[in-house]
């Protein structure tokens, strides 16, 4: 769940462009064959009609989520199989799932100051200055994991409230080995 609602704070871009390649009229709107379509993942994942309060990170409301593929859509809407969503999706869960395992349970850290605001005119939406940890030391029986993602969750935290949101979500996760 919070990997799930990170997605949501930051998409890997904030729009995807796709070209019409059958024409069709949706709400009375032409799509002529060839038309650049871009889908704004940035707005779906932050709509208040579907997320009621999307500024705040609750990852718990994934709890009850009905998994449509067009509600929430970091990676692209639709299936993988059939239309524009990131086949790699699922592995890429499963990474940063085993990044996060590694982060809350085989080392300690600090996160100093940084300038963590995302551009939403570059792709892949990256914090300005990175994500930097510092004072990095193993804990006990530290095993090695994929590399580095939890600015996802430092950038869901930009604001004080978000960030103590995002430290109890972090405390509350249980990783089994």
């Amino acid at each position: 769940m919070v990997y799930t609602r990170s997605q949501a704070f930051l998409p890997v871009g904030p729009f995807l462009g796709a070209k019409v390649r059958k024409s069709f009229t949706w709400n009375g709107y032409p799509f002529d064959e060839g038309l650049l379509v871009l889908l704004d993942m940035y707005g779906t994942n932050r709509d208040p009609a579907i997320w009621g309060d999307p500024d705040v990170f609750r990852p718990e409301r994934f709890r009850d989520w009905d998994g449509s593929l067009y509600n929430f859509i970091p990676q692209g809407g639709a299936d993988p199989a059939k239309g524009h969503r990131c086949p790699g999706e699922g592995i890429t869960q499963e990474i940063i799932e085993a990044s996060l395992d590694f982060l809350v349970n085989a080392i300690d850290y600090d996160v100093p100051a940084q300038d963590l605001s995302v551009p939403l005119n570059k792709m892949p939406t990256l914090p300005e200055s990175g994500f930097i940890l510092q004072h990095v030391k193993k804990k006990n029986a530290c095993r090695l994991m994929a590399g580095v993602f939890l600015f996802f969750l430092i950038i869901a935290s930009q604001n004080a409230e978000n960030l103590q949101n995002v430290n109890k979500q972090v405390d509350k996760i249980k990783v089994q080995a």
